[in-house]
């Protein structure tokens, strides 16, 4: 990436991709996309940075990124909306006076004489809706497997996910009450199958898909969180209603989530987590599970440093599951997909398909009865 800057107006070349965007006077008709200030310094000046850490030559992005995030909603950029794709469609609602936003995909072949099973992807702090559909390929997954595939906008590009210190909790944001309220208006416009509703979602995202799963166990069927833990003041009051299968992925290199719990996300919002163990450890206990796993190492596909290790806890509620991938060496990302800021998130791994593996759990685990 290379920039060209003037007093007056700012331009961001993405050399090869035939795109280009001009910032003169701010003028909001041609804005650079969110991804591309975050991605300037290789990521060093995501809003979890200090000015100090962004490279010269980017910190007039770094200025326009927290310009564009103080005190609004996600509202998507025309850069964003235009890349929207087939069976892409944008919607809003208002929830507690605030206008919410997300982006929903339909698969190929939708009718609504049949009942789809439907994932909510959360995207991860100072992320959107349709940078995490990019980044996951859930929407092509849906295409073939035939399910519905939506992706919420938090506020302030985060979510309330528990730690109390994030922007959204500052705000007193209520994010799920919105997830309710979306879920009514998607059942209310989409044939859904109301035994398979599932959430995941990565970092901010995963630790708020752990929340859903303490306070709306009685909607979702299974969730899988990535990348994150369960919120430590969480802890006294995640009681999930019903039993939940979960599937939890995390790296054992990550330089944001503790897996062995305690102070987090350095360069994020901070806040403190559970450990991986005593997070799932609540589900355990709900779903009746062993708490001793069986545990096994997946082969390696490729020698690029990592390596996966699944634990599977026995003796669970019918219908549920609980299965942690351990992934040894892997850094802050979604795996095999490259992390957003490489220079401080750690590696990735290509030795296990996020995607597909919960796709394939969420397949499995229609709700328990």
């Amino acid at each position: 990436m290379r920039l060209l800057l003037s007093a007056a107006a700012f331009a961001v070349i993405v050399v090869g991709a035939g795109m280009r965007w001009d910032r003169g006077r701010l003028s909001p008709a041609v804005q650079p996309t969110l991804e591309a200030a975050e991605t300037c310094g290789n990521g060093a000046c995501d809003a979890g940075e200090t000015k100090q850490s962004c490279p010269q030559d980017c910190r007039p992005l770094l200025k326009l990124l927290r310009q564009r995030r103080a005190g609004r909603a996600t509202r998507p950029s025309a850069s964003e909306t235009a890349t929207l794709g087939a069976g892409d469609s944008r919607g809003a609602l208002t929830v507690d006076g605030r206008e919410r936003t997300y982006l929903l995909h339909r698969p190929v072949g939708y009718s609504s004489t049949k009942q789809y099973p439907l994932v909510l992807v959360f995207h991860g702090g100072h992320g959107a809706g349709a940078k995490i559909a990019k980044q996951t390929g859930f929407s092509e997954y849906a295409d073939r497997e035939g399910f519905l595939a939506a992706y919420p906008d938090g506020i302030e590009h985060n979510w309330s996910d528990g730690r109390g210190t994030t922007d959204a909790e500052r705000l007193h944001v209520d994010d799920v009450a919105f997830v309710k309220a979306l879920l009514a208006r998607l059942q209310q416009e989409l044939s859904i199958d109301p035994q398979r509703i599932y959430a995941t979602g990565p970092s901010n995202g995963g630790i708020f898909t752990y929340r859903l799963g303490c306070e709306m166990a009685g909607v979702f069927a299974a969730i899988a969180p990535v990348i994150g833990n369960l919120a430590e003041p969480m802890a006294a009051r995640c009681a999930p209603a019903e039993p939940l299968s979960i599937l939890a992925i995390n790296g054992d290199a990550d330089p944001l989530i503790p897996i062995q719990g305690g102070e987090c996300c350095k360069r994020g919002d901070g806040g403190r987590l559970l450990s991986t163990e005593t997070s799932l450890g609540i589900f355990l206990h709900r779903n009746g599970c062993a708490t001793t796993p069986v545990r096994a190492f997946l082969p390696t596909l490729v020698e690029d440093g990592t390596t996966v290790e699944r634990y599977t806890y026995p003796g669970c509620a019918p219908q549920t599951d609980v299965i942690w991938y351990l992934v040894h060496g892997m850094g802050h990302g979604w795996p095999p997909r490259p992390p957003q800021a490489r220079r401080w998130a750690g590696p990735t791994s290509h030795n296990i398909d996020a995607t597909q593996v919960i796709w394939e759990f969420f397949k499995a685990h229609p709700k328990a009865n």
